[in-house]
């Protein structure tokens, strides 16, 4: 499906000896669930728009083979260096993030997001941190029945969420509900 809409939107592959085309690199973000994000990297903003036009042969034929296309942007590289992508995202179609989970936490991965590639690690690392909020909640509660009897006021209680991505920590508190 990929090649036909490339084709059929008219986008050029880069050359790097050249230095002209517009495509440089398509990444696609699989979920466990069977949905996909799908990133056009470009040189210009040039055939965004070409592609958003036949974007339904990407998500056609994508959706007859039992997966769901849902999120499609353009990222504009426009540097002749071996940076992967640029700062601007042009959203092409669908939502702004695919959900991805890893284990019982739903991650909302948006493009340019940083996402761990070994989601079995990944999710082995968030039931660990939850397992170490649910024994320090349990904790809490077991010592909220002395502390009343007692009358002496707990100090605060501080949670630190110190990431980096998508915030799969933060993700726990909401999983637990």
């Amino acid at each position: 499906a990929l090649p036909a809409l490339i084709r059929r939107a008219q986008v050029s592959p880069y050359d790097v000896a050249r230095r002209r085309g517009e495509l440089k690199h398509v990444l696609v973000t699989a979920s466990p669930d069977g949905e996909l994000m799908v990133r056009f990297v470009l040189r210009t903003a040039r055939p965004a728009a070409r592609l958003q036009e036949h974007i339904a042969l990407l998500t056609d034929p994508v959706a007859a083979d039992g997966f769901r296309v849902r999120v499609v942007t353009a990222n504009i590289q426009p540097e002749h260096t071996a940076v992967l992508e640029g700062p601007e995202e042009i959203h092409l179609h669908g939502d702004e993030a695919l959900t991805v989970r890893q284990g019982r936490i739903p991650l909302r991965v948006r493009p340019q997001s940083f996402l761990q590639t070994n989601t079995h690690v990944a999710s082995q690392l968030y039931e660990q941190v939850a397992a170490w909020a649910d024994d320090v909640a349990a904790g809490f509660e077991a010592g909220a029945d002395e502390a009343r009897a007692a009358a002496q006021p707990r100090s605060p209680f501080r949670v630190w969420d110190l990431f980096c991505g998508v915030g799969g920590c933060a993700a726990l508190r909401e999983a637990r509900r």
